[in-house]
């Protein structure tokens, strides 16, 4: 009896140990990183934290102070013109898109 629990504990430990490893190799490079944050908005329900700088999936998330997805700062300008997009997840990017990469910053790109 006492060899199976001694096999038992041995066997218990290995496979702890193994899945501890394994998780954090997986995290390390197969992660989700960090997630987008969120805060509650009276007008919608919720709406995008704003200034966040994260890495998700292998992809740099910037959102702007005032919480766009954007590279660039929203400042008012009376002698500037701004373009906004609206849309779905398409227009957002979602977290597979890094901001270099997102329609609507190589649209700005292509037309200054």
């Amino acid at each position: 009896m006492k060899k199976y629990l001694v096999t038992f504990l041995i066997i218990l430990l290995l496979t702890v140990f193994t899945s501890k490893v394994l998780d954090t190799f997986l995290n390390k490079y197969y992660g989700l990183g960090e997630p987008v944050l969120y805060e509650y908005s009276k007008i919608v329900g919720y709406k995008i934290k704003p200034s966040q700088k994260l890495k998700r999936l292998g992809s740099n998330i910037n959102i702007n102070s005032v919480g766009m997805r954007s590279n660039s700062e929203w400042k008012h300008n009376e002698n500037n013109l701004k373009i906004l997009f609206f849309g779905d997840s398409v227009t957002y990017g979602g977290s597979i898109v890094s901001n270099e990469n997102l329609f609507s910053e190589i649209t700005c790109k292509n037309l200054n």
